[in-house]
């Protein structure tokens, strides 16, 4: 009896929270490691429905710069904690200037590493300062929407060894994106007159 009403209770919590989650427009958290850990942190709560997507992104990356700073680096030779420090630099100026790509390829949350316009992604940023654009435009043509954790690539893999990190602090860095149109905001009433 106690396991049926154990049951009852988890399957009404889940249709609970699968009705509220739904209801509220519940956002897909901005990273695939820590979520929207960052956003709570510094707001309180969870972002709500139609939150600035700068602002998610800017908090979370702040949030990944102040973490990975706070990160034990004892072990590390002095040449790859300069190497570190240096990008943890490059990531903070990334965020203050806020040009952040779009995504335009998927209509879901997802990476995107140089969109369209040019605009590149924290980690591609890094990769760009640390050694070329080229180099950051030739991962984009292979992994442009792929989150970090799922790149299989020796050249992200060695930068990311070079530089101080881990693959997990790669993929903490990276942010999410929201889809974005190509198409011009239409009124929907417009067409019935």
């Amino acid at each position: 009896m106690n396991r049926l009403i154990f049951s009852f209770c988890v399957l009404t919590l889940t249709f609970f929270w699968i009705y509220h989650t739904a209801a509220s427009g519940y956002n897909s958290p901005v990273n695939l490691i820590i979520g929207d850990i960052s956003y709570v942190k510094k707001f309180g709560h969870l972002p709500a429905p139609g939150t600035d997507k700068n602002l998610r992104i800017k908090t979370h990356l702040a949030y990944a710069e102040k973490l990975l700073r706070k990160s034990e680096t004892s072990y590390m030779n002095p040449q790859m904690r300069k190497k570190r420090k240096k990008s943890l630099d490059h990531l903070h100026d990334y965020w203050v200037a806020g040009a952040f790509p779009k995504n335009y390829n998927r209509k879901v949350l997802s990476p995107c590493f140089i969109d369209k316009n040019g605009n590149i992604c924290a980690l591609g940023y890094l990769i760009e300062k640390s050694v070329s654009r080229q180099m950051a435009e030739n991962i984009n043509k292979e992994y442009k929407d792929h989150a970090t954790a799922n790149m299989n690539s020796a050249i992200i893999n060695k930068w990311v060894k070079e530089n101080g990190f881990s693959k997990e602090e790669a993929a903490i860095i990276q942010p999410f994106y929201d889809w974005e149109s190509d198409e011009p905001a239409k009124n929907k009433f417009a067409s019935n007159w």
